[in-house]
């Protein structure tokens, strides 16, 4: 992996730190309903950053792929995604205050998902911390959104044939057409709110109790490349990493601020790489202004 990320470009300088993980899962639930369940899964991981340099100028970027097992991982892929966005980040500067469109990177986008599936738990509704504690049944996002909680995917790093209590895992709509439709569930949660658990108890360990957590949560795509919204800017900013996400993104309050790097965009072409940039909104209101989804799903863990 180290070597195929240096000949991709004699830019490609270093390569700093590379990761491999493996492990295999074993569960066993039985409780006293009658439930008993067992199951066996594998993961692996690899995780690759590089430094890349042209003159006096040096840029980073990473790139990871996750899967059940090594066949999944495709290490030119990886070795690839991270040169190629190490070197396009050369040169790049900070640009003026602007209020433009943003076109997130498929790595970014699940971050500020991931945000967002944190505050649709109901254990964290039914604890104060959720933005979306009072909009069950109500419009939250733009009505191109479609947002899923899949536990039955077959490549899904998060699917399981049951939960962390011996629920069957399913697909759950949560956001239907910008609607909310449902907080994700698990027996305990459930029963305070009224409801049938949604399959999503989370334990990691038979020392704790069961939390609510996600199975794999899925932005449905559309029919529309990534291309064509690139080429739907006049002007705006390809976000292609971020930092201080967990600090910067409230799910309480839904207030959204985080650095962030990547290219800017210049009728519909990628014209320039910029830094040292801060997005600021409010995750209701990206949300709602959401203008277009790709057409390509990738799955992070």
């Amino acid at each position: 992996l180290e070597q195929l990320a240096f000949d991709y470009s004699p830019k490609v300088k270093e390569v700093d730190l590379l990761i491999y993980s493996d492990g295999i899962t074993e569960v066993t639930i039985a409780n006293s309903k009658g439930f008993y369940g067992h199951y066996r899964r594998s993961d692996c991981f690899i995780y690759l950053h590089v430094l890349a340099q042209q003159n006096s100028d040096i840029s980073s970027a990473s790139a990871y792929a996750v899967g059940r097992e090594l066949a999944d991982l495709s290490m030119g892929k990886t070795a690839e995604e991270a040169a190629s966005k190490a070197i396009m980040l050369l040169g790049a500067q900070p640009v003026r205050t602007a209020v433009v469109p943003v076109l997130l990177d498929p790595e970014v986008a699940a971050e500020v998902i991931g945000v967002i599936a944190g505050a649709l738990s109901a254990e964290a509704v039914q604890k104060g911390r959720s933005l979306f504690a009072d909009k069950l049944g109500h419009q939250i996002a733009a009505n191109l959104v479609h947002i899923v909680d899949d536990g039955t995917l077959p490549e899904g790093l998060g699917s399981n044939p049951f939960d962390g209590e011996g629920v069957p895992k399913g697909k759950t709509p949560v956001i239907d057409s910008g609607i909310l439709s449902t907080f994700l569930h698990n027996t305990c949660t459930a029963r305070r709110a009224g409801c049938r658990s949604t399959g999503n108890a989370s334990r990691p360990s038979f020392r704790g109790a069961p939390e609510v957590g996600i199975s794999n949560f899925v932005l449905l795509p559309s029919i529309t490349p990534g291309e064509d919204l690139l080429g739907s800017i006049k002007e705006g900013f390809l976000v292609m990493e971020i930092q201080g996400v967990h600090s910067g993104a409230n799910p309480v309050s839904g207030e959204f601020s985080v650095g962030a790097k990547g290219m800017w965009i210049k009728n519909g072409q990628l014209s320039m790489p910029v830094k040292e940039v801060t997005i600021a909104s409010d995750i209701l209101s990206m949300l709602k202004d959401i203008d277009g989804v790709a057409s390509d799903l990738r799955l992070f863990p």
